[in-house]
């Protein structure tokens, strides 16, 4: 039996629905923000407000799979109960899965923290070695859920020498309004370690800071929050 107009019709839009659905996640999909995809080869501007304070990175897609770029925080609640601090970081990310649904990437931003303690307790400045681990998963043609895994190694230089090892992990969600534009949010959690106590440890520090104060080398409830756009160039 003969195909009638109306059946080729029926078919051809049925041939080309999924086409048309690929388009429309490659365009709203082209660059990641927060992690399991890359750029995709973009020059993106990301920046944030919440807890805590206001962070921007700039990221720039050299490969494919490969981006590089730079970090700036200023911080006005201070996880070490600073009054403020200033984070300047490098930032690498390279992806290195993406199956169109799913992306896995690796991470680095090493840099520095200028941390500003009231009550005459000092200036700390600190080395930053963070690594992360990410996983985003397109549920939409425009949304993207991350999931995360972070070290935010800190080298406390301060006095004695120290470590300072957070465990955090993060989840966020990325929603692309158009093929240049994203509004994004981040929720970071975590316990840290580290290896000296007294003085030159986290709850000696805040102690100089007129916070805990005592001994003891861990803090727990590390959190922070951000929303924030990033925009493709």
């Amino acid at each position: 039996m003969s195909m009638t107009k109306k059946h080729w019709m029926i078919l051809g839009l049925f041939l080309l629905a999924p086409t048309a659905f690929a388009a429309e996640e490659a365009d709203s999909n082209s660059f990641g923000i927060l992690g399991g995809f890359s750029t995709n080869k973009n020059m993106v501007l990301q920046a944030g407000v919440g807890l805590p304070g206001l962070q921007t990175k700039f990221l720039i897609g050299i490969l494919s799979q490969l981006d590089v770029g730079g970090i700036l925080e200023l911080n006005w609640a201070d996880i070490h109960g600073g009054d403020f601090a200033l984070r300047f970081q490098g930032a690498v990310r390279y992806a290195f899965y993406n199956s169109g649904r799913l992306g896995l990437s690796a991470g680095m931003s090493p840099g520095l923290r200028v941390e500003f303690v009231g009550n005459n307790a000092g200036t700390f400045i600190d080395v930053l070695l963070h690594m992360d681990f990410s996983a985003g998963i397109r549920i939409t043609p425009q949304l993207t859920a991350v999931v995360a895994f972070e070290i935010p190694l800190e080298l406390w230089t301060k006095g004695e020498f120290s470590a300072y090892i957070p465990l955090v992990a993060a989840t966020g969600l990325e929603y692309g309004i158009t093929s240049s534009l994203k509004l994004w949010s981040m929720v970071r959690a975590g316990h840290g370690f580290s290896t000296l106590t007294g003085s030159n440890s986290w709850a000696g520090r805040l102690a100089g800071a007129g916070g805990l104060g005592g001994g003891g080398g861990t803090q727990g409830g590390l959190f922070s929050f951000h929303v924030g756009a990033a925009f493709a160039f």
